[in-house]
């Protein structure tokens, strides 16, 4: 069957878009996972699992996250799904800085 772990919508010694019920945020945070997801993609080459862009509830309106979905009967989907979640970058790569993603937080 079809799992996922949420992973982050950014690594984890950035800051990050938050929710905010006072400014139009989301647009920036879907941004901030979407280089964060390719950024993954890039780091991690997966081969057994999918990463993707989840919304959620909260209660100042929603936020995105990246998740990793796998195959919760195949140990090779698991392996890395798990590897990917121990293992989150700390900071953004050149490529995401190139991207705009050091100076997304001034954008909201």
């Amino acid at each position: 069957m079809v799992d996922y772990l949420v992973l982050s919508g950014t690594p984890i010694g950035e800051n990050c878009v938050q929710v905010n019920k006072e400014k139009d945020y989301i647009d920036a945070m879907r941004k901030e996972c979407e280089v964060f997801k390719d950024m993954l993609y890039r780091t991690f080459n997966p081969k057994y699992t999918t990463l993707a862009i989840k919304t959620f509830p909260h209660e100042f309106g929603e936020y995105c996250e990246v998740v990793v979905y796998y195959y919760d009967d195949q140990d090779d989907s698991v392996n890395e799904a798990l590897n990917m979640e121990n293992n989150l970058p700390e900071y953004w790569d050149d490529v995401a800085v190139a991207q705009g993603m050091k100076t997304i937080l001034n954008t909201i």
